[in-house]
């Protein structure tokens, strides 16, 4: 069997007792005339004779002109004014929320809110976090309505005495938030705070209200005996002040139980019992509620006749509803058009105004703006060619020093080359000396001249490797720079093209690969090849180049 649908928390018809009130009653056209003429007559209460007005053109529904008037009072503000601002910000979150333009609502009501923590008015940041809540509740972000409700409960908490009635307001909307959102124990433990409070105040609306969500919450625990416990106190309380809805509504709770149960003819008679009074009341939602659930129940029992008798009445309330909802669009669409193109005069006249004031001083400050822009250029010009020479001057030394630097390196690389060659030269020699001690090995002579000079030149293979690091590190920038350029060249090669980057010969060149000059020839073309150079290119400058 489907169970239609229910309201857990019967919003529609329990929520208004946590409404705002205005602090005036419905104004006559008198009342507007005479604060419009005010308005006109005397600019020093400007925004306050504006806020007022828009109060009563609010409570009369007249939520474009409210707006504009409001607007016009932020405009007019003094400095001065500084309790007056939040409530000109509050009443406009009002107007925005009251058009279902609620993005613009939230906007001010958390201005609203910075402006009342300024001048430190605890109990209305608590109002306005309400307001947030409520909002929040209305477009089912439930967690969101919870936070802003635990922060004004803060609020009030601060002044407890004075905010009972703000806290019980705050722990209902706190049963509703948690409770929509299946968090029952939470929402039953703000409930039960409201039911004591009512009790209390001897609140026959507000304390049959919170007695049937209480037992809602029950039922969503199927806790049927405890359900029905709360709705039947709501019914004695509600019939003792003979309010037909909250009788009708009530009924309708204790007949869904019975429907859950199984006990079909004593929910058939209580549903028909909860008719007769929601007719009277014209409560269409619960009448919906009643009828789907009648039908459900006729089918249950076969009874397809009056299934499909409480069906059509089904179908004829929500098309009711339906209609209805239409055309309260229609009139919310006409509304929100009104009070957009009524904001929209409003940013035109009030950019008018800015235009204006804003000509004066331009025309005043233009010649002396113009002129500071003037001295700031020059000024800035001076600095920045300033800049730039010192800029130049910085680099030149630091040119010079790296070229003084690289040039006593390759000084070093060429000693060290040097050095090389002459040692390979001496092994030349030394080669034509054991020849001749070969020749006469008696002569102790020539041999003790040999053994010396031998030992003076014994690093010769430690030079080289020294060199070869030397070299490396030296040339590490142009080592670089050939590897990206040509990255197929072979370790030796690298090492011919640095040694001609030093612009060593080609003897000394073979002296220090300890090869021969043809063989330092042979490794020059086959560079040349790697390197893709047509025969006239120098190959050295070329290297240089690089």
């Amino acid at each position: 069997m489907r169970l239609f649908t229910r309201d857990l928390f019967c919003l529609g018809f329990f929520l208004f007792v946590f409404a705002p009130t205005g602090n005036t009653q419905l104004s006559s056209t008198d009342s507007i005339a005479r604060l419009l003429t005010e308005i006109n007559e005397n600019d020093r209460n400007s925004a306050r004779k504006r806020y007022e007005l828009a109060q009563l053109f609010f409570d009369n529904d007249n939520y474009s002109e409210a707006l504009y008037q409001l607007k016009s009072a932020l405009q007019e503000l003094r400095p001065t004014e500084t309790v007056l601002k939040p409530k000109i910000l509050k009443l406009i979150g009002d107007t925005y929320s009251e058009n279902n333009e609620l993005q613009s609502a939230v906007n001010y009501y958390l201005k609203a809110k910075s402006a009342y923590e300024t001048i430190q008015d605890d109990h209305a940041v608590g109002d306005v976090l309400m307001d947030l809540a409520a909002i929040n509740l209305r477009i089912s972000k439930y967690e969101k309505a919870r936070d802003y409700l635990m922060e004004s409960k803060k609020y009030y908490q601060k002044h407890p005495d004075k905010n009972k009635k703000e806290l019980i307001n705050c722990y209902f909307l706190l049963g509703i938030a948690y409770g929509s959102s299946e968090k029952l124990d939470s929402s039953l433990y703000y409930f039960n705070k409201c039911e004591k409070f009512y009790s209390w105040e001897n609140n026959a609306i507000q304390y049959g209200g919170v007695l049937n969500n209480i037992g809602a919450i029950y039922s969503k625990m199927n806790n049927t005996n405890a359900a029905l416990e709360k709705y039947n106190m709501a019914l004695v309380v509600f019939e003792e002040i003979n309010s037909k809805a909250g009788v009708g509504v009530t009924i309708s709770n204790i007949a869904y139980i019975k429907q859950k149960e199984g006990l079909y003819p004593e929910a058939i008679r209580l549903f028909k019992k909860s008719n007769s009074y929601l007719n009277e009341s014209d409560d269409a939602h619960y009448l919906l509620t009643n009828y789907s659930n009648l039908s459900d129940i006729y089918k249950e029992l076969s009874d397809y006749k009056n299934a499909l008798y409480f069906q059509d009445k089904y179908l004829e309330i929500k098309d009711k509803i339906a209609n209805e909802d239409i055309l309260t669009r229609i009139s919310e669409v006409e509304k929100k058009h009104e009070l957009r193109k009524k904001d929209t005069e409003y940013k035109l006249i009030e950019k008018e105004v800015e235009l204006k004031s804003k000509t004066l001083w331009f025309t005043v400050s233009a010649a002396v703006l113009l002129m500071m822009v003037i001295l700031l250029i020059y000024r800035n010009a001076r600095i920045s060619l300033q800049k730039t020479r010192l800029k130049e001057a910085l680099l030149e030394v630091e040119k010079k020093k790296l070229s003084d630097e690289l040039q006593y390196k390759n000084k070093e690389l060429e000693q060290f080359a040097l050095t090389i060659i002459e040692k390979n030269e001496f092994l030349d020699r030394i080669k034509t000396d054991v020849k001749e001690i070969m020749k006469n090995p008696q002569d102790e002579t020539k041999i003790k001249a040999f053994s010396i000079q031998l030992n003076q030149n014994v690093q010769l293979e430690r030079d080289r490797q020294k060199f070869e690091l030397q070299l490396d590190e030296n040339l590490k920038s142009f080592f670089h720079k050939l590897e990206s350029h040509f990255p197929n060249l072979t370790k030796s090669e690298k090492k011919l093209a640095s040694l001609l980057v030093l612009d060593l010969s080609t003897k000394d060149i073979a002296s220090i690969f300890n090869i021969s000059f043809d063989g330092v020839k042979k490794s020059r073309y086959r560079l040349r090849k790697k390197l893709n150079l047509e025969t006239d290119e120098d190959l050295p400058q070329f290297l240089k180049n690089l």
